[in-house]
């Protein structure tokens, strides 16, 4: 027992030992699963909070997404409802450039049509189709066909000139002058025409186009070669060159021709009127007028003249003597009765209007005759004193 016992208190170090040792690793254990659940829940939370915060910074996101969304809404309708309208507006001008287009050809058939042939006709008779044609571009490539046909003679090239000139393609007629020149030398008028025309449209030729054509026209002075030139300086507003010009022409042709010489004056007039002197314009103008005293070129602008100075009874005169001149142009007979109303002439106005109805005239003329008849009628018809005066004078 006792040995027992002594055994026991030997071994009982070793024991205590070993029994510590376990619950030492007993401990450990429990302290180290009480840090590691401690830890893991950390993390977790941890985890759980940056979660929380990134979905509320993409749930605001989505929110401000939303919400831009639905501010742009309006505009991309707007957009595409421009652009449904764009679609429309191209199927729309499609269609009328294809109309047009249609329209064009048609047209085009229509003329290549109408242009005879070079070979089968002369220019004189393409020249008589041009001038039966209305529209302006039939005309124009009428003309061109006469520019290149090989028959034309000179005169028919001048022809064709002054219709383009009338027709304003100014190119195309200082082309078929020039060719007129060139075919026939001596034909002052197309050389004129060439030339004035030149002088016209070519300003960095003009000086040395109008110094040709001028001493031509002094060396043989020609009534419509001299027209030519006077028209066109006037449209230059070459006054005092055209009164020097026309001087040297009366000079030159002294009592030879008349009408040329009239013509002469008459532009001497419009010059001194046109510089600021009336008196001589006046002067001029009765100098044409008694050249010839039928003439309504000259006294029509004399007629202007005497209205603008207020001469009122050379006026009438003058208005009166239009319609000797021409007894059926209703024009005349306008300028006369309003020339009577305003000289308080009622009677004579009236006389006049009933002889101006029986000729033909248009709607216009109808229209301002009946509105100088009332006038005359409504101004007899409170001031019979006038009316008497006018009988008894």
């Amino acid at each position: 027992m006792e040995k027992a016992v002594i055994k026991l208190m030997e071994s009982l170090p070793g024991t205590m030992i070993t029994l510590g040792v376990i619950f030492l690793i007993i401990f450990l254990l429990r302290e180290y699963r009480k840090v590691r659940s401690e830890t893991e829940d950390s993390i977790k939370s941890l985890v759980n909070a940056k979660l929380g915060e990134i979905m509320t910074g993409i749930q605001s996101e989505v929110s401000r997404i939303e919400v831009l969304g639905q501010e742009q809404e309006p505009k991309i309708k707007k957009i595409e409802e421009n652009y449904l309208s764009f679609l429309k507006d191209v199927e729309e001008k499609s269609a009328q450039v294809e109309s047009l287009y249609q329209e064009a050809n048609q047209k085009l058939t229509a003329l290549k049509e109408a242009i005879p042939n070079v070979d089968e006709y002369s220019a004189h008779d393409i020249l008589a189709i041009a001038e039966s044609k209305e529209s302006s571009q039939v005309k124009a490539e009428l003309c061109t066909r006469i520019l290149k046909h090989p028959d034309a003679t000179s005169k028919d090239l001048e022809l064709a000139g002054d219709m383009m000139e009338k027709q304003s393609r100014h190119s195309l007629a200082l082309d078929l002058y020039e060719a007129a020149t060139k075919k026939d030398p001596e034909r002052i008028n197309a050389f004129s025409e060439y030339m004035a025309l030149r002088a016209v449209i070519m300003p960095e030729k003009r000086d040395e186009s109008l110094k040709a054509v001028k001493s031509r026209i002094l060396e043989k002075p020609v009534r419509n070669s001299f027209s030519t030139v006077a028209n066109a300086l006037m449209e230059m507003d070459r006054y005092e060159e055209l009164k020097d010009f026309a001087l040297a022409v009366i000079d030159k042709v002294a009592d030879k021709d008349p009408k040329l010489k009239a013509y002469a004056l008459r532009s001497v007039a419009v010059s001194y009127k046109n510089i600021g002197e009336i008196d001589k314009s006046i002067e001029y103008f009765e100098k044409a007028f008694q050249l010839t005293p039928e003439d309504p070129n000259i006294l029509k602008p004399f007629l202007g003249i005497l209205e603008e100075q207020g001469r009122q009874d050379e006026y009438i005169e003058m208005a009166k003597k239009l319609i000797q001149a021409d007894p059926a142009e209703v024009q005349y007979y306008r300028i006369y009765i309003s020339a009577l109303i305003d000289a308080e002439k009622y009677a004579e106005a009236l006389e006049f209007v009933n002889v101006a109805r029986t000729l033909p005239m248009s709607q216009m003329d109808e229209a301002v005759l009946s509105r100088y008849e009332q006038k005359a009628q409504i101004a007899a018809n409170t001031r019979p004193e006038v009316v008497r005066q006018e009988k008894t004078d």
